[in-house]
């Protein structure tokens, strides 16, 4: 193991410590050597032989130097000399780190969480075996710019025959069953209707009992289920005697053949898996349900290969069934995309176009960070210049103030990483709630090592932008020249016009900017304090379906049948009785989720403009029980309440809120009045709608300054709704094992979807509001602080160039006022440029601010003007205290 030895040596020689003291082992054995050999052959004492021995040998100080020079690692000793003169460096100029760290923290921030996201969603690949060779199958519908739809069994048929470019091709859907088990409480689960194919497509072998086989997907075989292992785990703790076992889903009994390994959750998040029964004969090509069709690239096959494979099969398709493929493009995507809707180029490139955008962030933060440094590289010039003359070059020079940037890069670099690790972190929680737990499996939002990588390379670019630029820059030729001209202008060097340019550039953005991103901010921190005006932490919120609505989810809006509003009006009436709950009503949409309509007012107001045309307001339109106002304590405050004869198909009335009352109908006794709909795609007599009750302006945490406009019709249990159960003395989370219950009672196949307490629904969307208001502020505050901080250092460095000229005047007799007027013109003048480009770029983009807080854009820019100004008085002041003698002598 010579190798080896040979290494470790090495590794010796590289450390310093160990290589130190090898060098002094090997100097005192030459020393030791030579005064043994005087002391032989020149009889000296052991004293006077040393000393010769040492004179002899020479500077063992100067040996070492050379000898760590030839280990070639002096250069570590320079980069962490460099490195503890950056932290030096932030340390004196503690405004610039705070400043410059500020904004490159926040930059650094957003740019981590934007990219970890995008990330997370374009990774083609699974984290399953061969992961990277799945793709999915769709059909696009270049008509309906619809995706899946017309994705369907004939199509999956014909691409088992046809390709070879891609293997082991299967389908599923999703479908929402009840889990009913003696003595458990019922539990609403996603299972997989899905293609056996799936489970050799993944490679991975049940931990219990087998997969599910093709001979399973016949009609006449038993009703079979595979389980997930944390569903084993879970739900049915572990029974070691699950395979054989009867479980209950909805109306039907499933045998449990196998259990997967815990983890795996193929194809999105599922838990449970059946055959998929549908039979392409059955139904007309083109008329089959939809599917998702997934497969494997074949051995030695590419993604292109298998995209101009399926568009030949396409062809034929198509010459053989115009009608059902006109407009229709196969497409083959890796497996993820389509769950995020990247099944277009334009999407993908999309994503990659806002990655880049969101890093050039950086680098517009790091620019203006970049003048401030050039600023204090400008005052040090003088220490350039003595260092260049001792010999250091510039490249030693450039990669002293890269490091010393890199320092201040490194630490934003760092706490950037921190807090978008930890916004992930939060993003992630709101997605799982977002997505009631059913997140696809492979995205994980969160720090990885991909993300930290990028996130150095941030810094590094930061550093270049912000230390090695500004070093070029100072170390030039100009500015060489400059330091040899005398009294030359090189003792300061040039701002130039670069600077000039730059902050009234900044100050023009701020203000053209800042106003519409300060009324976001302000409209989500309303919106994430605001109170929603009930007892939210009095409701229980839940999505009642059919469980076979629930397998036609693109079809949200099918009418239900005949059993479901039997079963809801059952469910309705159980809940009524019992004691635990005060009211139970239902609605479309929930308290502040309206969908948005436009209407006119037919009646009571003029509907036209002076130039004839009609005016539409945009209001938001919920269809509700005839008990939903009075479940909230809400009164009716003119006209009455919704009957039952209001919620028929027949029916044409409306409730309308306060302030539609007076936006849209003028105001005034508005009852009797009629409002037309617009855009709903209705009959002329359809739209029109009579106003039977006014009630108050509910909920009130909108984002908006004025309350929204709200339209109310009335809503029969027919279809799926949102039902909402306010609870009499108990927690509202603690009834949904009741609410289960009571459904599975009313009817096995009564889904009830995603219950959730209503203060708990409003505290999510409230704390993304002020995550997102807390960013925006901290994006606005070291937007302006660096804007103060550029401007300040171009007048320090104004006021440094003219101290000669300051003297003289002064000594002159120059009033005070005159010598401020003097220096304050140019900041004032700069200024006044990039508010009045910032006001012409406002109106150019069409900033569109409302209500109050069309005061923000002047308030904007007085604040603009107010900060430069006040970083200008510290410059100021000093160039008074400067002394005529003191500017003569120093020229």
């Amino acid at each position: 193991m010579r190798w080896l030895d040979a290494a470790r040596a090495r590794l010796r020689l590289i450390k310093r410590g160990a290589a130190e003291a090898r060098m002094r082992e090997e100097f005192d054995f030459h020393v030791d050597m030579e005064t043994e050999r005087r002391m032989r052959t020149d009889g000296l004492s052991r004293e006077e032989a040393r000393r010769r021995a040492l004179v002899a040998f020479g500077g063992t100080e100067r040996y070492g130097e050379e000898m760590r020079d030839g280990r070639g690692t002096a250069w570590l000793s320079g980069v962490s000399l460099d490195l503890r003169l950056g932290v030096r460096m932030l340390v004196r100029y503690p405004g610039l780190a705070i400043v410059g760290g500020l904004g490159l923290a926040v930059a650094t921030t957003v740019a981590t969480v934007a990219v970890g996201l995008i990330s997370s969603m374009m990774n083609p690949a699974l984290p399953l075996p061969g992961g990277d060779r799945m793709v999915m199958l769709q059909n696009y519908d270049t008509q309906r710019q619809d995706p899946n739809q017309s994705t369907h069994l004939h199509d999956l048929e014909t691409w088992r025959q046809s390709l070879s470019s891609v293997e082991q091709l299967g389908a599923f859907r999703t479908v929402r069953r009840n889990l009913l088990e003696e003595g458990a409480t019922p539990e609403l689960v996603r299972v997989a209707e899905i293609s056996p194919s799936a489970f050799a497509l993944t490679r991975t072998p049940p931990l219990l009992g087998r997969p599910l086989l093709s001979s399973d997907e016949r009609a006449e075989a038993g009703n079979v289920v595979v389980i997930g292992g944390d569903a084993w785990q879970g739900r049915f703790g572990g029974d070691p005697g699950i395979v054989g076992r009867s479980i209950r889903l909805g109306d039907d009994e499933f045998t449990v053949v196998g259990v997967m390994p815990p983890g795996y959750r193929f194809p999105v998040n599922h838990h449970y898996w059946i055959p998929l029964r549908l039979e392409a004969g059955a139904y007309e090509r083109g008329a089959a349900p939809p599917v998702m069709v997934f497969g494997r690239l074949a051995e030695g096959a590419s993604l292109e290969g298998a995209r101009a494979e399926v568009a030949t099969v396409r062809h034929g398709l198509a010459s053989t069934w115009p009608e059902v493929y006109e407009g229709i493009l196969p497409q083959v995507l890796p497996y993820t995309y389509p769950f995020f809707a990247i099944d277009k180029p334009g999407i993908a490139r999309a994503l990659l176009l806002g990655q880049a955008l969101i890093t050039l962030l950086l680098v517009v933060v790091g620019v203006n960070v970049a003048v401030l440094m050039y600023a204090r590289t400008t005052t040090r010039l003088g220490e350039i210049t003595v260092r260049t003359a001792l010999g250091a070059s510039r490249r030693r020079i450039v990669f002293q103030l890269f490091a010393e940037a890199f320092v201040l890069s490194l630490l934003a670099a760092v706490i950037g990483l921190a807090a978008g690790s930890a916004a992930l972190r939060r993003i992630s929680a709101m997605m799982q709630n977002e997505f009631s737990g059913e997140m696809p499996f492979w995205l994980t939002p969160g720090l990885t090592p991909g993300l930290a990588l990028y996130t150095a390379g941030l810094a590094v670019l930061a550093a270049v932008i912000m230390g090695a630029v500004p070093a070029l820059k100072a170390t030039g030729r100009r500015i060489a020249t400059g330091l040899r001209a005398p009294g030359g202008a090189g003792a300061g060097g040039r701002l130039g016009r670069t600077w000039t340019v730059l902050i009234v550039g900044q100050v023009a953005v701020a203000v053209a900017v800042l106003p519409l991103a300060l009324q976001g901010a302000m409209q989500a921190m309303r919106y994430g304090t605001a109170d929603p005006g009930y007892e939210a932490d009095e409701y229980l919120r839940a999505f009642v379906s059919m469980e076979q609505e629930a397998s036609q989810a693109a079809e949200a809006d099918v009418p239900a049948s005949g059993a479901f509003a039997d079963a809801a009006s059952r469910l309705l009436s159980a809940l009524d009785r019992d004691q635990r709950v005060a009211d139970a009503t239902f609605a479309f949409h929930m308290p502040g989720k309206e969908s948005t309509v436009s209407v006119t007012a037919v009646s009571g107001r003029a509907s036209t403009d002076s130039a004839g045309g009609t005016v539409w307001h945009s209001v938001a339109l919920n269809r509700i029980a005839p008990d939903y106002f009075a479940a909230f304590d809400k009164p009716i405050l003119a006209g009455r309440a919704f009957g039952a004869g209001d919620a028929a198909e027949a029916a044409r009335t409306a409730i309308v809120s306060r302030s539609f009352a007076d936006r849209v109908l003028g105001g005034g006794d508005v009852l009797g009045r009629t409002v037309r709909l617009g855009g709903s795609g209705a009959s002329a007599d359809e739209q029109l709608l009579e106003v039977v009750g006014v009630v108050p302006d509910f909920p009130t945490n909108d984002m908006q300054d004025q309350q929204y406009p709200r339209l109310y019709r009335a809503l029969s249990p027919t279809r799926s709704f949102n039902l909402i159960v306010r609870t009499r003395g108990i927690d509202p989370t603690a009834y949904t094992r009741r609410l289960r219950e009571i459904a599975a009672q009313t009817s096995a196949s009564l889904v009830i979807d995603e219950p959730i307490a209503l203060d708990d629904a409003i505290e999510q969307e409230q704390g993304l509001m002020r995550m997102i208001a807390l960013v925006v502020m901290l994006a606005t505050l070291s937007v302006v602080l660096l804007s103060a901080a550029g401007i300040y250092a171009m007048t320090s460095f104004a006021v440094v160039r003219r101290r000669r000229e300051v003297g003289i005047r002064a000594a002159l007799g120059a009033p005070p006022g005159q010598l401020l007027r003097a220096i304050f013109a140019r900041t004032a003048a700069q200024l006044a440029v990039g508010v009045a480009v910032g006001l012409v770029l406002a109106s150019a983009l069409d900033v569109g601010l409302e209500g109050s807080h069309a005061a923000l854009l002047p308030l904007v820019a007085a604040l603009m003007v107010a900060v430069g100004l006040a970083a200008a008085a510290g410059p100021a002041r000093r160039g008074l205290r400067i002394q005529p003698t003191q500017a003569l002598r120093e020229e």
